[in-house]
């Protein structure tokens, strides 16, 4: 009885259920279980690479993938996690090259058209961004944070109205979407909607009091005495990733 992909299977699956708990040392454990029953399994590599990211260790993150991709170089996911965790060091290039491979290999990959448009944002190329935001919202309606992204660009472009009903949209698939009600905010500040900005900046403090911009924009609308924050954790508008 070949008892070594049945054991795989279980390790695998216990690892993504303790990295949803952010239990990411007993994820990697149980990815590393898996990987040495089945030591060709690409999915529990990249598996493993995405908790290794999520704890911060980038390089192992890397290992990870790139030997999840030797095993399959048709796997289009460890590219796009092999993407953002480029990305994450600052590598716009490299990040983009995996995502073009990762789209070639799927087209219907959403999170890398989302991923490759931020890029495409941040390279100053709000049209090539909007583009790529355009084929992730056309593959997922539901996609709130591309909305999102998209109204930046859209915002970039000075193209204030297009902005607030991407940001609009945005909010209505998620409420708790506290860095979109703060844009949103900005933009309604910069068309001299003063009331709507501050109901915007109210909510992005009530939704996350670790972020400081919408306090100190607040403070600075109502000359209100708003409490001390402290330090916010990085975002990232692109956490989104396909494990298998």
């Amino acid at each position: 009885m070949r008892l070594g992909p049945k054991n795989a299977n279980a390790h695998n699956e216990l690892g993504l259920v303790l990295q949803s708990r952010e239990a990411y040392e007993q994820a990697i454990a149980s990815f590393s279980q898996a990987i040495r029953h089945e030591p060709q399994w690409a999915a529990a590599y990249n598996n493993r690479g995405n908790a290794w990211s999520d704890k911060g260790h980038r390089q192992r993150a890397m290992r990870d993938f790139n030997q999840a991709i030797r095993i399959d170089p048709r796997y289009a996911v460890a590219y796009y996690n092999r993407g953002l965790n480029w990305r994450r060091q600052g590598a716009l290039d490299r990040a983009l090259h995996d995502f073009d491979q990762a789209l070639r290999l799927d087209p219907e990959l959403a999170a890398a058209y989302n991923n490759r448009g931020l890029i495409h944002e941040e390279k100053g190329e709000p049209d090539r961004a909007i583009a790529d935001f355009d084929r992730a919202i056309g593959l997922d309606a539901q996609f709130a944070r591309a909305y999102s992204n998209r109204g930046n660009a859209w915002r970039t472009k000075r193209n204030l109205d297009r902005a607030i009903a991407d940001f609009d949209k945005a909010i209505a698939l998620d409420p708790k979407h506290a860095i979109a009600h703060f844009t949103r905010g900005q933009i309604h500040e910069k068309l001299g909607e003063r009331a709507k900005a501050v109901a915007d900046y109210r909510r992005a403090v009530a939704l996350d009091p670790g972020y400081p911009e919408p306090a100190e924009a607040l403070k600075r609308l109502e000359g209100e005495r708003v409490p001390a924050q402290q330090k916010p954790q990085r975002r990232d508008p692109s956490h989104m990733r396909r494990r298998s």
